[in-house]
């Protein structure tokens, strides 16, 4: 897909996608660790991808986000959103909403190594 295509994409579409992106990475992530229960999985799994630790992951690599990926991330942050997580603030969610987008942005446009580099920075603090 076209960037400028993808970038004008409605934003929720985008973290439509990027929320399943994500979620899939997480859980990659985790059966390569472990091979336990799925109940268990589906907790540990939680830990990542809820509007909470989103948001978190957001702000940390909001600082190397290009202008582009600033641009969808705003559009997503700033939409009229008419659900919330029941257990986030809305600022939260809407974090972890333009997080989404910009996962959903670089997947759509196939910058897999932009994933990559987003992910190796989310995940050198956290234990996963």
């Amino acid at each position: 897909m076209i960037t400028n295509e993808a970038a004008n994409k409605n934003p929720l579409t985008l973290a439509f996608v990027g929320d399943a992106y994500w979620t899939l990475y997480i859980r990659r992530r985790l059966i390569e660790k472990s091979n336990g229960k799925v109940n268990a999985l589906h907790q540990e799994a939680n830990k990542y991808v809820c509007a909470t630790a989103q948001s978190k992951y957001f702000n940390k690599i909001a600082p190397f986000l290009t202008e582009v990926e600033l641009a969808v991330a705003g559009r997503a942050r700033n939409t009229h959103q008419h659900t919330m997580s029941k257990n986030a603030t809305m600022a939260d969610y809407k974090l972890a909403t333009a997080f989404e987008a910009v996962i959903g942005f670089n997947h759509l446009v196939g910058n897999e190594q932009r994933l990559d580099n987003l992910f190796s920075m989310i995940m050198e603090d956290a234990c996963l």
